[in-house]
């Protein structure tokens, strides 16, 4: 289960803008003027701070439900031993 455990590098934000969109990713980077955001997807989403009404830490991760049953069981130990060593 992706969110039963998340390396504090790897959490997901919630990010909700002033007019309503709501963004989830990871935090890649930060400037006075922006947050910047790394969607599931790869993209990088520029979010300007001032069009920021609320950014809190989700409790979900931003790995897919189910990604482990599209993987062979190699596949599925690399990956957690690649996200172990990220520690």
């Amino acid at each position: 289960m992706p969110s039963s455990t998340i390396v504090p590098g790897y959490r997901t934000y919630t990010v909700l803008t002033g007019e309503g969109k709501v963004v989830n990713g990871l935090i890649v980077r930060q400037t006075s003027d922006a947050v910047y955001l790394r969607a599931a997807d790869l993209s990088e989403i520029r979010i300007p701070r001032d069009g920021i009404e609320e950014l809190r830490l989700s409790d979900l991760s931003i790995m897919p439900k189910g990604l482990d049953k599209t993987m062979t069981p190699q596949e599925f130990a690399d990956l957690l031993e690649f996200l172990y060593t990220r520690r």
